[in-house]
Parts: structure tokens; sequence; C-alpha cells
């Protein structure tokens, strides 16, 4: 998990809250985005996770 939270840190902007939800589940809150530029940034992160 160590290793994943690096990569979406890395990938996040200072204005975004990332955050472990449960067990394996993160959470990303995109402020300042509307819903399609949300979805591609959560698109890339889950890519770079990948």
């Amino acid at each position: 998990m160590v290793a994943v939270a690096r990569v979406l840190a890395s990938r996040t902007r200072s204005t975004d809250l990332l955050a472990r939800y449960g067990g394996e589940e993160v959470c990303v809150l995109f402020p300042y985005l509307d819903e399609a530029q949300a979805a591609s940034l959560a698109e890339d992160l889950r890519e770079s996770v990948r």
C-alpha cells in the first residue's frame, strides 16, 4: 500500500485530497474539476497504479 500511496501522491495536485478508505481502498477528491476532468484524472491514476 505504501508504493501505491507514493504513486498516487506523486500524480495528484496539491488541491486534491488523497485518503485511505478501508483496507485497500483509496479515495481521491478532485476539487475544481468537472466530472469529465475528474474521470480522466482518475483513469490516469488507475493506470499508474496498475
